[in-house]
């Protein structure tokens, strides 16, 4: 695996949409273990509405609770809006032995504000609000 950091971090905030995916672990500066929650199909909303990145993991705080809750329940995949700005950005080129399978990028974004969820109805049945 190869990371090559990008130098261009945006550093204002920008409107991002997104699907819930699942917890996982992290390690923090002190090796400390932190549950952090990858976002999947993570796009910028703007005039072309571009992807971000293929992962995208978000910290536990007092405005992404209710996220990591959701997750825990199993409701994965509900939609969510945000603002937020993007604080590390990484492409990563995946290797098997010397041949190149693909390319990733990963992103963290931080400084969420003005989160919503929009929970998805089935049928009569309107899933659980939190």
């Amino acid at each position: 695996m190869s990371v090559n950091p990008s130098k261009s971090i945006k550093k204002d905030h920008k409107y991002f949409k997104a699907i819930i995916g699942i917890i996982t672990k992290e390690f923090d500066y002190f090796g400390r273990p932190k549950e952090v929650l990858s976002l999947n199909k993570v796009f910028q909303i703007t005039k072309g509405n571009k992807p971000v990145a293929d992962c995208i993991v978000i910290d536990k705080n007092k405005t992404t609770e209710c996220l990591f809750e959701i997750s825990r329940q199993g409701l994965i995949n509900q939609v969510i809006s945000f603002y937020g700005k993007i604080l590390d950005y990484k492409e990563v080129k995946i290797y098997d032995g010397m041949s190149l399978l693909q390319d990733e990028s990963y992103c963290k974004i931080g400084h969420i504000k003005n989160l919503k969820i929009h929970f998805e109805t089935q049928g009569n049945k309107k899933a659980p609000t939190i």
